[in-house]
């Protein structure tokens, strides 16, 4: 802060720790994370299967996986809105939503984001940071 270096509470990082894969689903039992299989509901003409995954810190989110793919199709949850995923295109062997639309109660409109492109694994540099 401020240019200062400030330590994290624990909490915090824990909070943090799975925005920083970019698939964080295989990881969720190794964070404490607990899930449950809520059945199964149609979203926007597919069927999918409902997962309610609760955190170390007890916030529930649902996510929302097609029957036929296997691919998720949306996230929900209380604290974050809706997150809806499309446009799944394949990238290096791994297919990955380059669509997403996001809907929350403090959105006065849904906020669309299409990713132009996606790479894994690129070098950086110190440059790229500047």
């Amino acid at each position: 802060m401020m240019g200062q270096v400030q330590e994290l509470p624990e909490e915090t990082v824990a909070l943090l720790k799975p925005q920083t894969y970019v698939f964080p689903e295989q990881f969720y039992s190794e964070m404490g994370f607990t899930l449950e299989f809520l059945g199964t509901e149609e979203i926007d003409g597919q069927q999918t299967n409902k997962l309610g995954i609760t955190a170390p810190n007890g916030m529930v989110t649902n996510e929302f996986y097609s029957v036929e793919s296997g691919l998720k199709i949306r996230t929900s949850s209380e604290a974050t809105g809706e997150i809806t995923y499309s446009d799944y295109q394949e990238v290096e062997g791994v297919k990955f939503p380059m669509m997403l639309t996001i809907k929350n109660p403090m959105l006065p409109e849904a906020l669309e984001a299409k990713m132009i492109s996606v790479k894994f694994n690129q070098v950086l540099s110190d440059s790229d940071f500047q």
